[in-house]
């Protein structure tokens, strides 16, 4: 079970944090039967300048503990660029440099497409009605091969949303709810 908080605000607004806590019993085929708890903070910095454009460096704590005891500890640093285009369209630019890794995980599905390199990702959002799509990419800077190329579609509905998510590199779909927010 995974727990998230996105946007929270810290110190009187001028910082923001996204939080993820979760844990669990994962089994993996022909693997490893342990279970795994831990999770991730991300500490940002909003400045929104004019024409619709954003800035926003991070620093972010990412930690998982494994019932064998083995540890993933990947801390990292990054910045995200924005720009709205019109109320329905937008793009993001980002970048992620890890600092020091500790550890690895001892499932196989966590470290199909990982790699300890710098990433570039960027993600073109747009909105139809009450339904989002976003195609997002991100890339290993250090040979430019992708990492992932992910397809999603999310739908509001009254008092929750539906997710949809089609990971094109690593060929799965991903389904999810979540309660609506209020915009």
């Amino acid at each position: 079970m995974i727990l998230r908080s996105k946007g929270g605000d810290l110190v009187k607004d001028l910082f923001q944090y996204d939080l993820e806590i979760g844990g669990g019993n994962i089994k993996e085929v022909q693997n490893a039967d342990l279970n795994k708890w831990g999770g991730k903070v991300k500490i940002s910095k909003l400045f929104k300048e004019k024409n619709d454009f954003s800035l926003d460096p991070f620093v972010q704590w990412d930690s998982y503990f494994y019932s064998n005891g083995t540890r993933w500890i990947k801390p990292s640093v990054g910045l995200n660029a924005g720009k709205i285009i019109t109320r329905d369209l937008s793009f993001e630019l980002g970048y992620q440099h890890f600092v020091a890794i500790r550890g690895t995980s001892p499932f196989l599905y966590e470290l199909y497409r990982y790699r300890p390199a710098d990433t570039l990702s960027g993600k073109v959002k747009f909105k139809i009605g009450e339904t989002n799509a976003n195609i997002s990419s991100t890339y290993f800077l250090d040979n430019w091969s992708p990492e992932d190329i992910d397809y999603s579609l999310f739908f509001k509905l009254h008092c929750y949303n539906l997710g949809l998510t089609y990971r094109s590199m690593r060929g799965d779909i991903t389904f999810g709810v979540s309660l609506a927010s209020q915009e």
